[in-house]
């Protein structure tokens, strides 16, 4: 059987449909860190965020996908916070001490 297309692969990103996928991120991300990520279901995620399960599935196709989606987030802010860190200082080797301190932090 082939495999599903998500929103995104068919092209099909309306505001609205953005909107629900930001806030499925978003809620994704409080369950996890008030249930851990065995204690977050798709229905607890659902639920919360105000979009049915087929919509999750739409946008995401499964629940490994969402999580992926979470951990691209999750990742895309931590780097931006070093980034600006980082960005404070002229000196090139100020620069790289920032950057590993953040990674470190």
């Amino acid at each position: 059987m082939p495999k599903q297309k998500t929103a995104s692969e068919h092209g099909r990103q309306t505001q609205q449909g953005q909107e629900s996928r930001k806030r499925l991120i978003e809620v994704t991300i409080q369950l996890i860190c008030e249930r851990g990520i065995h204690g977050t279901s798709v229905g607890a995620v659902c639920e919360r965020a105000g979009v049915v399960k087929t919509g999750l599935y739409w946008h995401f196709g499964s629940k490994g996908g969402l999580l992926a989606a979470v951990i691209d987030e999750v990742a895309m802010l931590w780097v931006d916070e070093i980034l600006a860190d980082v960005l404070l200082t002229e000196a090139p080797r100020q620069r790289l001490d920032r950057m590993i301190a953040g990674l470190r932090d």
